[in-house]
């Protein structure tokens, strides 16, 4: 085959050739590999004038996956790890837009509305605008941040960009945010950049409503070890309404620690409360219900949790990772105490 060259020399030359195919192989399977990423871009500009809205947020809201468009507007982002999570775009000064249904098949034209904000005179005359303040951000803290452990280690790092709405003839506290809000989650190790979009607190029912998109960052600062980070993160999750909603998703509620019952005390099955169609799976049970977890926390402790879940809407969409419409459902009781505080990615996977 190879005159002139000796056994020894054949074997190198063959060794040598038999190197490159496996080097070939390995790049085809990584072409492969990079063949299902799902890469969706487009150009993010202003609805009044189309100019390019200039280094706008592109992202799957309440993950970790996201990007910025550069000067003109354009932006590349892979969603290859949430394909089915709707994409969020946000700038300052304008209003969020949510996308269902992206494809990367097109390319996407994103165009944001201008936000104005027309906030009355505030009436201060009961209190110093010193003390004032001071009042209206620790409803901030607590009823955004939540006052469990974990939401008492969070930090809103720019708290002078919350506006507030609160007169003396007026039951309710409004705050917008010009900017959105970048929040520091020692005890999780996370930062939150949040673009709150509407925050109401009722004085008389001490009820509190906000809305908004988010995206989460890993600390990375190495204050806290990942061993801890894996314990805290681990413990938070356990009988979260994402640990709920990942559950129904595989049907598997009793074994992973949930029971759920309606009003009367009767025990729900997941017939009961979900209907699937053409793969996605909806919540649609009507009815208050009744959450309750028994299970273990990321600690090894013993974790027993009662919780009330009621839908806005005839059906509610939920995936697999636990996401679910976050304006279609009302929680109340320990699921209703977690805030922002207290939240983790989506797709969070406990080890």
């Amino acid at each position: 085959m190879y005159p002139g060259k000796s056994e020894n020399q054949i074997d190198k030359i063959l060794l040598k050739y038999t190197s490159v195919i496996l080097l070939v192989l390995m790049l085809l399977a990584g072409s492969a590999i990079e063949g299902r990423t799902q890469v969706i871009s487009g150009r993010v500009a202003d609805s009044e004038d189309g100019d390019a809205v200039s280094f706008a947020s592109v992202f799957l809201s309440g993950t970790l996956v996201g990007t910025v468009a550069d000067e003109y507007g354009v932006f590349e982002l892979d969603v290859s790890r949430h394909p089915a999570l709707p994409l969020t775009v946000s700038a300052v000064g304008y209003s969020s837009v949510t996308l269902d249904d992206i494809s990367p098949d097109f390319y996407l034209e994103v165009f944001l509305t201008p936000r104005y904000y027309e906030l009355p005179p505030v009436d201060f005359s009961a209190m110093s605008l010193e003390s004032a303040k001071r009042a209206r951000l620790t409803i901030i803290r607590n009823e955004f941040l939540g006052t469990t452990s974990y939401a008492g280690r969070c930090e809103i790092l720019n708290e002078e960009d919350i506006t507030f709405n609160y007169g003396s003839d007026s039951d309710t506290l409004r705050a917008f945010a010009l900017k959105p809000l970048e929040i520091h989650n020692k005890a999780l190790g996370y930062f939150i950049t949040f673009y709150l979009e509407s925050f109401e607190y009722c004085r008389k029912t001490r009820n509190a409503l906000y809305t908004g998109r988010f995206i989460f960052k890993e600390d990375g600062s190495g204050r806290i070890s990942g061993r801890v980070n894996e314990i805290r993160r681990n413990s938070v999750y356990q009988g979260s309404i994402m640990h709920f909603f990942s559950s129904l998703w595989a049907d598997d509620l009793t074994d992973r620690g949930f029971e759920v019952r309606d009003i009367e005390g009767r025990n729900l099955r997941y017939e009961d409360m979900v209907i699937g169609e053409d793969g996605d799976k909806y919540l649609v049970h009507q009815e208050l219900m009744v959450v309750t977890y028994f299970g273990y926390s990321g600690t090894g402790r013993v974790r027993s949790t009662l919780s009330y879940l009621s839908l806005l809407k005839d059906r509610v969409h939920f995936l697999e990772c636990g996401y679910f419409d976050p304006v279609a459902i009302i929680l109340g009781g320990d699921m209703g105490r977690q805030r922002v505080g207290d939240m983790l990615p989506i797709g969070f996977v406990p080890r």
